[in-house]
């Protein structure tokens, strides 16, 4: 009997001991995986509060608008500043002191646009205007005048006449009829202005 008492006390407390060393390893467990899991979360956080810049973007851009700085080096000057990101992996502006070079991610090169093009986009927001982005450099006209081309429309000058934009349906029209070569049209004298209604435009061969 006594024999019996002693075994069964042992498995009893053989039982109590796994109890115990289950009851003290498990909270072991479940707190090493609370503390991963935190971890986790705060790198989360830390990805979410300070994104990493994309570089390839950045690298590409900056290839991009060096190219052009060094094609057009005459033309555009020293910079006055350092590139700056407009949108993050989408647009890039660096500009000098009266020109400045836009880069929109895809694109095949950067443009330039320079000195009383420039003045004017830059007076109408530039890419912030019904222009949109540059889609190539400034680049000569007839009667000695320049211009320079946009998502939505176009900008030209020449000597008698500062620079003045057109866009939309109108630059659509006046480059159906030929741009500033058809003498029945010319050059636009002013910028594109609202007036209700309708939209218009003076030209310097007809207005």
């Amino acid at each position: 009997m006594r024999c019996a008492a002693v075994f069964n006390a042992a498995v009893a407390l053989g039982f109590i001991g796994q109890s115990l060393a289950l009851a003290i390893s498990t909270p072991s467990q479940e707190l090493g995986s609370f503390a991963a899991d935190s971890e986790a979360r705060n790198i989360a956080v830390r990805q979410i509060s300070h994104p990493l810049p994309p570089p390839s973007c950045d690298a590409q851009a900056a290839t991009m608008i060096n190219q052009k700085q060094t094609a057009l080096s005459a033309a555009l000057g020293s910079p006055t500043e350092a590139m700056e990101t407009i949108s993050e992996c989408g647009a890039y502006r660096q500009r000098t002191q009266y020109n400045a070079v836009y880069y929109v991610s895809g694109a095949s090169q950067a443009y330039a646009v320079c000195e009383l093009i420039y003045e004017d986009y830059f007076t109408l927001n530039q890419q912030d205007s019904a222009l949109g982005w540059p889609t190539q450099d400034e680049a000569a006209a007839l009667d000695g005048g320049r211009y320079s081309r946009f998502e939505h429309g176009s900008i030209y000058y020449k000597a008698n006449l500062r620079a003045n934009a057109l866009w939309g349906a109108i630059h659509d029209r006046w480059a159906r009829d030929g741009y500033e070569g058809n003498p029945n049209l010319g050059y636009p004298i002013r910028n594109e202005e609202v007036t209700p209604p309708p939209v218009r435009n003076g030209m310097d061969g007809q207005l």
